[in-house]
């Protein structure tokens, strides 16, 4: 038996396949692996670095909202100069009285929801809902090309306030307002209310809004 077994280990074909697989295929197993294992390697390093990107993402946004909110939460109201409907220049601070409310609605003839936002008002103004401490001052922020539809808009819808514009957009952008419809109430300079986007009946909200303001001041 023993004499068996070392013949068959002596075996050609044996000693050759072991000779091979020393040569060649056990090197080539371990390249493989090693294959293998940079791959995976490869695909923690990409999962890490866009892990990485988003949380820079998120941490720049962050960053981005902070900033915004704090420009558009600032608590005066910046003096800037508006063209009236009659076509003057006019500044913020000949157009305000102290102990008024008055409210700023940004808006623009090819915004939807700005304009009914202010048919809106317009009905609370009309059926005598807006006490008369209370200003609706409607600041278009339509550029060259569209400010010219302002008047037929205006006339087309008979609205009972005072409309401005705002056509290059400065009055808008040093309240740090990023879109419109956006409102804000101003009383004896100071903002007391802002908001960013329309929903139904938001008007009467912002008239409630001032109606606690004044019960909490007097």
């Amino acid at each position: 038996e023993l004499s068996t077994t070392l013949n068959t280990m002596l075996d050609p074909t044996i000693i050759s396949f072991w000779l091979d697989f020393n040569s060649i295929i056990k090197p080539s197993l371990l390249s493989l692996q090693d294959i293998a294992e940079k791959k995976m390697n490869k695909k923690i390093e990409m999962f890490l670095i866009v892990l990485i990107l988003v949380w820079m993402k998120r941490f720049l946004i962050l960053i981005f909202l902070v900033g915004l909110e704090q420009s558009f939460t600032q608590s005066n109201i910046p003096n800037v100069d508006l063209i009236s409907y009659q076509n003057e220049k006019i500044s913020i601070s000949e157009l305000l009285n102290k102990d008024t409310f008055y409210i700023f609605s940004f808006w623009a003839t090819w915004c939807g929801p700005c304009l009914k936002e202010l048919d809106g008002f317009n009905n609370l103004f009309k059926n005598g809902s807006v006490t008369s401490d209370i200003e609706l001052l409607a600041i278009s922020v339509d550029d060259p090309r569209t400010a010219k539809r302002v008047r037929p808009v205006v006339s087309g819808r008979d609205w009972n306030f005072d409309v401005f514009f705002d056509t290059n957009q400065k009055f808008k952008r040093s309240l740090g307002i990023p879109d419109i419809p956006a409102t804000i109430v101003v009383y004896n300079q100071k903002i007391i209310y802002r908001n960013i986007s329309y929903s139904s009946r938001q008007e009467n909200e912002i008239l409630k809004f001032i109606k606690d303001y004044k019960n909490e001041i007097n």
